[in-house]
């Protein structure tokens, strides 16, 4: 028998030892393991378990036979069906999302830029749309930095239209950038912790050392390489917030406010449910602890 399910516990005493594995459906089941089996699990990591029955003193048993991670049997079409029946994910249609990003790619007319964020969208896109945008804070589940990059670019579409003199291959192309090094910043889809490159360089220069690799590898080189670059150098704003440089041109200031204005609103809506009408929410972490007031609809 298989059974995809996450580690939920481990109970071990003289001569008995147990994995306790919770499925699709909530419901939790024990399986007999021999205890090498246990020091390859985890708790709260996703396995398919191979099982069998045996009869033991006259009561039917399940015994693990193995286990393997799902990330390194399943690629991430069928992971990104499965971790959602697990795991906190985006509450959104991820399909959908990643269709309307490569539409995206696919109309920026200038061929060095287009060039250079197909392929680092590409090379990247396994772990990219299944991998959070944060540990915390800000869209810190399955496909988040997905989600925050397709709602990043629906905004974007709208400004671009208002303001039509901005570049929008400079602002489609930089919002997908802006936030692509964090697959190398962050060490998995689930219970992400930082890698020691996320630690000792960060996102924003991974991803202008990343932009610097992909021209060098298509031998693209002139102003729009050092543009990408800027625009993800300076898309978290201020020195304060971690940006080596300040926006200076008109499409990093929009790739820096959709990006402020999707990780605030985001997590704003993710705390609306969590206070009644007429009543003030606890301090907001991304809102510098701001408390919101929940109108009285009437």
């Amino acid at each position: 028998m298989e059974y995809i399910a996450v580690v939920e516990s481990f109970n071990q005493g003289e001569g008995f030892s147990n994995v306790t594995i919770k499925l699709e459906n909530g419901e939790s089941i024990n399986l007999k393991a021999t205890l090498e089996q246990m020091e390859n699990l985890n708790v709260g990591s996703l396995y398919l378990f191979n099982a069998s029955t045996r009869v033991y003193h006259e009561k039917e048993q399940l015994v693990l036979d193995d286990a393997k991670d799902v990330f390194s049997i399943y690629d991430t079409t069928r992971l990104l069906s499965i971790l959602p029946k697990f795991y906190q994910a985006a509450p959104f249609d991820a399909h959908n999302a990643i269709a309307y990003i490569e539409d995206t790619l696919n109309k920026i007319k200038n061929d060095k830029i287009r060039t250079i964020t197909q392929y680092l969208y590409y090379n990247n896109k396994d772990n990219f749309i299944i991998y959070p945008a944060a540990t915390k804070f800000h869209h810190a589940y399955v496909s988040g930095l997905l989600y925050h990059t397709y709602r990043m670019l629906l905004n974007a579409s709208g400004i671009c239209k208002i303001y039509d003199y901005l570049d929008t291959d400079l602002v489609y192309a930089g919002i997908i950038l802006h936030d692509i090094a964090k697959v190398y910043e962050f060490s998995s889809a689930i219970k992400a912790q930082y890698t020691t490159e996320g630690l000792l360089l960060g996102h924003i220069v991974l991803g202008t050392l990343a932009i610097e690799r992909a021209a060098f590898v298509n031998c693209i080189s002139g102003e729009e390489v050092m543009i990408l670059e800027h625009i993800v150098l300076s898309h978290h704003g201020i020195p304060e917030f971690g940006s080596p440089k300040r926006p200076m041109l008109p499409e990093a200031i929009v790739v820096n406010m959709v990006d402020d204005m999707d990780s605030k609103l985001t997590v704003v809506g993710e705390n609306l449910d969590t206070y009644a009408e007429g009543e003030f929410s606890q301090g907001i972490s991304v809102l510098n602890k701001t408390r919101l007031y929940k109108p009285i609809k009437k």
